[in-house]
């Protein structure tokens, strides 16, 4: 049984000393549900657990510290014995990867419990008994929530000086919470709950830091008012929006139709308020809730009581307009309610982030240079006894959990070893590298304990989710494709076993293909979706698949027919090379994408031809920010493509021929046009990465240019092209050669036939009918709308957007020297452009670069 986050969030409170009340449903000697809660009553808790199935109640109180939790039943409440045995309990919370060694005690009257929501004042009870500890009283730590609204706080600061304040006052409760762990013995006597504590300060450390450096916003932002409620609930400026319609009607005809509206909404709405399971739960929410019906049921009496505005004349103000959000008939309309299905993906996409944050993933602190250099100081060698101890600290990114356990194992071992075979003399001392030696063994100890234990901690949650989504799919339930990827992510950041990753591997398999189906059915029951819409689906349901080939995270949306609708390419995982060129953050790869994009639509709509550059346009689709790229039809023709499955440990042959018939038969088929595009869009958008792969290829004859994220260069990407040292080459020649790789054989390099064909007259016309001050213009007015609609396309320094006006000039800098070069030569071959433009950028490189950078 998988408990709510909710109670699971409650019991940590109980772990730091906070007790709470509990019903428990048990059937037989199975625990079916726990809620755990310090809001609300008995009732609402009660029709918690009661969603999990049908069975017997117990209610109680639950008392703790750390790792030991006692759940007290009453006999004053006719318990005798506990429901279920305590191990039964303990594994049931283990399923939820809650780790505690719980209790059930049979107790006379059950202690009081002062809950979060009382607000009225209490008659005087008996205090509570105290839970027996030694030594001084416990240190109250601060929880993750209180650290997180905290912090919030420093971050909404928009003066320094309340900043400064903010950030100093956090700093000094840190501090002093970090002197309190080193001696709190409770939490010294539980290892898990110091890890946690732990890891707790070092994440608040990590975030003040970055806020101390953040630049203070520009404006204060007002929070956010949600539109809808959580349950489906009208919010109260909603509601005002309706009766300030109905206020200004002019006619009693739509008087009466909105007041109608106005009633059928609010009935609905207290309707589902007697069912809704979550706001009985919440008694402040309900409170809440009741307050806005009570006040709008009295709000819409008085309006339909009030005579219709009067005629405005010359000295009457005219009346407020009607809201805008009306549809063809009059009525007001609402944000779309979120379903009862997309609030249970949500949670369960939350819990798994929850279950994948809380592993880090363990930092090993030696590598091969490091491990060599304290050799040297040591002076001895890899052979020698503390040799083979050091090298056991080396612990690879690609070492697997079993070997980098046994290495930290060997190196506990021998450390341990060592130091008991080197003991102070009786006489005299040890040599300084001895001493020096032992005291490094010393160190490897104190850091070998925490990282075997961190492995183990890890390995066992991992092994405990995979059991938990395991179960979850044995008994059907839906899983949403965003589990996949906080597992996925984890897998690549954190060592688990062989046995545990091939069971989250699996788990990763089955959710995908049980999720993909709701996907495409949702789509199918909907009318009239966009294609923006079907792509949010798509990604949600994970009804796509990887590219399987170069640098950059690209899904391929593809509809049933396994046909691609769109590729989407994430910011967060942009080729790192583009980026590096650029010197530019996430999300620069996909604002040139989308600018891509414009400029070939631009060329088309003023001169008629189309470069065949894919539609783009930068987005954020399912809290993701990217670019969204039409699908491209056909094939690639890409050597690295070749490199990549050779390096396959067992690589599909027919595949390997398949791609090695491409790149020895597809290059001459395609006719000169299409060809002299692809090259001629590298010059137009100076996307200067020429390859093979930024091509595809449609009926093994049509090339047509793919890949903008390299695209108008930066300063800093002039200064890395023309280093000091060599002027890094342009492989535009590359277009116009068969492709580069050994299996071409004399091919390979060599001209292409097609390449060498004279310009096609309509493709130069093209080029030189571009109005370049009028094509400036679309690209800057384009890219700044992508910054005041994507506030993460346009971070802090470049709030005007990752694509600044100097690389936009560059760009018309080199459409304009690309117009020169054919008007010179209509005639010329596509080598000779190439070789024209290549010895012209030579130039432009070295006169415009930035020199010792």
């Amino acid at each position: 049984m998988v408990f709510d986050i909710e109670s699971l969030e409650v019991l940590e409170k109980v772990k730091r000393g906070t007790p709470a009340r509990f019903v428990l449903l048990t059937k037989g000697a199975k625990v079916v549900n726990l809620v755990a809660y310090r809001k609300g009553n008995v009732e609402a808790a009660t029709r918690r657990a009661k969603t999990a199935g049908s069975g017997d109640i117990s209610v109680g109180v639950i008392e703790g510290r750390g790792a030991i939790l006692i759940f007290k039943l009453a006999k004053s409440d006719g318990y005798e014995a506990p429901p279920v045995r305590d191990a039964v309990l303990k594994e049931a919370l283990g399923e939820s990867e809650f780790n505690c060694r719980p209790t059930i005690q049979i107790v006379e009257v059950l202690p009081e419990v002062a809950m979060d929501d009382d607000v009225s004042p209490q008659p005087p009870t008996r205090p509570l008994p105290p839970v027996p500890q030694s030594g001084p009283p416990r240190f109250a730590f601060r929880t993750r929530e209180d650290w997180e609204t905290a912090l919030t706080e420093i971050g909404a600061a928009t003066d320094a000086e309340t900043k400064t304040e903010q950030l100093t006052r956090a700093v000094n409760l840190l501090k002093a919470e970090r002197t309190q762990v080193q001696s709190d013995a409770i939490l010294l006597g539980d290892p898990n709950a110091l890890r946690e504590q732990n890891s707790l300060h070092m994440d608040v450390a990590e975030e003040l830091k970055a806020l101390h450096s953040r630049p203070l916003p520009r404006r204060p932002q007002p929070e956010p008012q949600p539109q809808v409620r959580g349950g489906g609930y009208r919010a109260q400026t909603e509601w005002d929006e309706l009766l300030q319609a109905i206020g200004a009607a002019q006619d009693e005809q739509t008087k009466g139709r909105l007041l109608q509206q106005a009633a059928g909404e609010l009935r609905a709405e207290r309707e589902r308020m007697q069912t809704d399971k979550l706001l009985a739960g919440d008694p402040n929410a309900l409170r809440e809730q009741n307050g806005i019906h009570v006040q709008v049921a009295q709000e819409l009496k008085s309006l339909r009581e009030r005579p219709l505005p009067q005629q405005p004349t010359r000295r009457q103000l005219p009346p407020q307009p009607i809201p805008r959000r009306l549809d063809p008939r009059g009525n007001v309309v609402f944000p779309p309610q979120q379903s009862q299905e997309d609030r249970d993906r949500q949670t369960l996409i939350a819990d798994a982030k929850r279950r994948c944050q809380g592993m880090t993933g363990v930092e090993f602190p030696y590598n091969r240079t490091g491990v060599r250099k304290l050799l040297g100081e040591c002076e001895t060698d890899s052979q020698s006894d503390f040799g083979k101890v050091a090298a056991g600290m080396i612990i690879y990114n690609t070492d697997s959990y079993e070997i980098a356990l046994a290495r930290l194992q060997e190196a506990q071992a021998g450390a341990t070893k060592y130091i008991k075979d080197h003991p102070d003399p009786k006489i005299g001392k040890l040599p300084s590298r001895v001493v020096l030696r032992r005291q490094n063994c010393k160190i490897f100890l104190q850091q070998i304990g925490p990282m075997l234990d961190q492995l183990r901690a890890e390995e066992e949650a991992g092994a405990a989710m995979a059991k938990t989504y395991q179960a979850l799919l044995d008994r059907n339930q839906p899983i949403p494709y965003g589990v996949v990827d906080e597992i996925q992510d984890l897998l690549e950041r954190v060592k688990l076993s062989a046995e545990t990753t091939a069971q989250l591997r699996q788990i990763v398999t089955t959710i995908r293909d049980r999720d993909q189906p709701r996907g495409y059915d949702k789509i199918a029951q909907r009318q009239n979706l966009s294609n923006v819409e079907k792509a949010e689906i798509m990604l949600q349901h994970g009804c796509f698949t990887g590219t399987g080939g170069g640098t950059s995270d690209v899904r391929l949306l593809r509809n049933p027919d396994r046909s691609v609708l769109f590729a989407f390419k994430g910011a967060k995982g942009e080729a790192q090379g583009a980026l590096d060129m650029l010197q530019l953050p996430p999300g620069a790869s996909a604002t040139r994408e989308d600018l891509c994009s414009t400029l070939s639509q631009s060329i088309l709509s003023q001169t008629g031809i189309d470069f065949g550059f894919p539609k783009a346009q930068a987005i954020s689709l399912s809290g993701t920010t990217g670019a969204l790229i039409e699908g491209i039809r056909g094939i690639t023709v890409d050597p690295e493509e070749m490199v990549r499955l050779n390096g396959e440990q067992n690589p599909d042959p027919e595949q390997l021929n398949e791609v090695q018939r491409r790149l020895l038969e597809v290059p001459e088929k395609l006719t000169p046009q299409s060809l002299q595009k692809v090259l001629l869009f590298s010059t137009l958008s100076c996307q200067w990465d020429c390859k093979w792969g930024n091509m595809m290829v449609e009926g093994e004859t049509s090339a047509r240019p793919i890949d903008g994220g390299g695209s108008f260069p930066t300063q800093e990407c002039i200064d890395d092209f023309g280093r000091d040292e060599k002027v890094k080459p342009l492989a535009i020649l590359a277009f116009t050669e068969y492709p580069r790789h050994l299996s071409l054989g004399k091919k390979m390099g060599q001209t292409l036939p097609n390449a060498q064909v004279p310009m096609d007259p309509e493709v130069v016309r093209a080029v030189l009918a571009i109005d370049t001050n009028a094509l400036a213009n679309t690209l800057k007015t384009r890219r700044d709308q992508i910054a005041r609609d994507i506030p993460e396309l346009a971070p802090p320094p470049h709030e005007g957007g990752l694509v600044d006006d100097a690389s936009i000039e560059r760009v018309v800098t080199s459409i304009q020297k690309s117009q020169e070069i054919l008007r010179a030569n209509p005639q010329q071959t596509l080598v000779e452009f190439a070789t024209a433009y290549q010895d012209w950028w030579l130039e432009y490189i070295t006169a415009n670069r930035r020199r010792n950078q």
